[in-house]
């Protein structure tokens, strides 16, 4: 039994493909941490940088830290953040908190990585940043699709 699912797995690997998730061209925000006056710790933020109102929007956010002490943890994001809502003005911050969770966090640890994946009236969008050791945010750019012939 066990084999004749493998079989078949394989089947349908071989007629759809497989295909890695790529970056979107399609990249409206921008990301950053910002510090609070008050309150010393930094926060993570997504800027709607698209140049106009994104429209009943949902998205999910991850941040990696690959400098984490268990190496086990490394290749999983500490942070798992999603929202939605119907309408993210253009220029409007979007303030990060876990997921589950109502009230925003600080973030207490390095973060190498930061990828959001998500869709709007828009268009869909997957976009990544890598992050330096002075915490700017590095983009991923999307590589360009295969001319079909």
């Amino acid at each position: 039994m066990k084999s004749t699912n493998a079989l078949l797995g394989l089947l349908v690997l071989s007629m759809v493909g497989c295909k890695t998730p790529q970056f979107t061209s399609f990249a409206p925000f921008e990301a950053s941490l910002e510090q609070e006056a008050k309150q010393g710790s930094h926060y993570l933020r997504l800027t709607n940088a698209s140049g106009h109102d994104l429209h009943n929007y949902k998205l999910s956010v991850y941040a990696w830290n690959v400098y984490m002490d268990h190496p086990m943890y490394r290749h999983e994001p500490f942070l798992k953040a999603f929202g939605d809502d119907s309408v993210l003005k253009s220029g409007e911050k979007l303030r990060i908190t876990s997921f589950g969770k109502s009230l925003e966090e600080g973030v207490d640890q390095s973060i190498t990585r930061v990828e959001v994946v998500g869709h709007c009236d828009e268009g869909q969008f997957r976009q990544g940043w890598v992050v330096d050791h002075f915490w700017k945010f590095h983009p991923i750019e999307a590589k360009p699709e295969p001319a079909n012939h």
